[in-house]
């Protein structure tokens, strides 16, 4: 499955990018911050895609919403759902798996780095590892322990 929209990236989407010793990669998650009115606090809506384990890859969405106590992930059914509810956050849960797309495509199984993937990880001083300037791994730790991926973030 590869769908590219465009060959540019936002800016106002952070990235992590796992790769394995292959070079393959392991998982993609991006998301974006957004300031919540109504309570002063702000909610974090991503999308990640990468191994699961057992030969297969798959994702899904999340929110991490600390002042309302919403952290969850979300599959594609949550998605059609909030579709039919609020088309304006259906196209931000699907601009952000369009982020993930960008960076990497799915060839008969493996994930491997788009030129705009292999670009951004070029920039990283760690051949395993590459984090956006203010990726926030310890906000993603929490939800990390009920994703399907067999990823993990360190404190």
């Amino acid at each position: 499955m590869e769908v590219v929209v465009s060959d540019t990236i936002r800016e106002d989407v952070e990235r992590y990018i796992r790769i394995n010793d292959d070079k393959t990669v392991h998982a993609v998650i991006v998301y974006s911050v957004e300031d919540n009115a109504e309570d002063g606090g702000t909610v974090i809506r991503g999308a990640y895609y990468g191994y699961c384990g057992g030969g297969v890859n798959d994702g899904g969405y999340f929110i991490i919403d600390q002042e309302n106590e919403d952290i969850r992930p979300l599959t594609y059914d949550d998605i059609d759902a909030i579709e039919s509810e609020n088309s304006a956050l259906s196209q931000t849960y699907n601009g952000l798996m369009q982020e993930v797309w960008k960076v990497i495509s799915d060839e008969d199984g493996e994930l491997q780095l788009t030129a705009i993937g292999a670009k951004l990880t070029s920039q990283s001083d760690d051949d395993e590892v590459y984090m956006s300037d203010s990726f926030d791994g310890d906000a993603l730790d929490e939800i990390s322990k009920v994703w399907q991926l067999a990823t993990s973030f360190d404190s």
